[in-house]
Formats: structure tokens, sequence, C-alpha cells
């Protein structure tokens, strides 16, 4: 019964399905949090870059930056770090002043492979201790989050 209905459902559908089930490294997220202010960082950072998050958690101000969605973890992060050489002296003394600067690695877990691994270079780490930051890693659970749509914004049937 299952495989015919498998049928009825169109490739595109089957592909996000696939694409789905495969853990994969997603991005790597800067995520400031200071008990001052970020308004440097933010002027610096916020004309060049995906805001994510900005406000009050906790007692914090966090800043949130999503990276570009370079093709590894190295490469993000490597392009972070370049955005966080443009800091000017103001953003720099914030920067130094935070609590939180965190380069957040997000997975998401799939049902394939049984096992991934993914590194990051001493070089990237060198560089991210460096800077007084820690790497973080975030794994998204299976199926969390997941917005297959059949045309029209009508939600995918539910298979199985």
């Amino acid at each position: 019964m299952f495989a015919a209905m498998r049928r009825d459902v169109p490739d595109f559908v089957k592909q996000l399905e696939d694409e789905d089930e495969t853990t994969h490294f997603i991005t790597v997220d800067l995520e400031i949090g200071s008990r001052g202010k970020l308004d440097a960082i933010v002027a610096v950072l916020g004309p060049r870059m995906a805001e994510m998050y900005r406000g009050k958690i906790g007692t914090l101000n966090h800043a949130n930056y999503e990276g570009d969605g370079g093709a590894t973890i190295d490469k993000t992060i490597e392009n972070l770090l370049r955005m966080l050489r443009l800091l000017t002296p103001a953003a720099k003394r914030e920067w130094r002043a935070a609590k939180v600067r965190d380069f957040n690695i997000g997975i998401q877990a799939g049902m394939k492979p049984n096992s991934l691994e993914l590194t990051v270079s001493d070089r990237t780490m060198q560089e991210v201790s460096r800077l007084g930051g820690r790497l973080v890693i975030t794994i998204y659970a299976y199926g969390f989050g997941r917005t297959a749509t059949l045309g029209l914004g009508k939600p995918a049937p539910q298979l199985g």
C-alpha cells in the first residue's frame, strides 16, 4: 500500500524527502551576547550580514547573525572572521566585553548516513580562540521544521 501511495507523490516532493533524510551541515551562526550595548557591532555587521535576532535573552543583549552558507564549516567560519576584521575600535571593545562570542555550527540530523564526520581545521580553531570565541554545535532533530508543500502552500500528505 505504501508503494502505491509513494508513486502518487510528485518527484520534487520525493527529492525534498531524500534531502531531509540526510544528515548535513547547514551553516555557522555568529552569536554575540553582552551585558553592555552592542550598537557598534550591529552598525558594522548589520548591513553586511543576515541578522537572525537582536534583543535581550536573560540578562544579556544579543546580536545573532547567520553565516553565508559556505560549503564547509571552515569556509563559513573564515567568512565570519573576515566580517569581524571589519570591526571599528568601538565595536572591538564591545566584542571583547561580550560574555558570549559563539560560532554556532548547525547540523540537521537525518535518517542517513549512519554516521557523519565533520571537521574543523586547527587553523580555524586557533583563529576563533584568538578572538575569545567558542565553537558550539547545535544538532536539529530529524523531521524538525519540515515544511514540504504541494503547490499553492497546501501541506504535503503524511505518508506512512
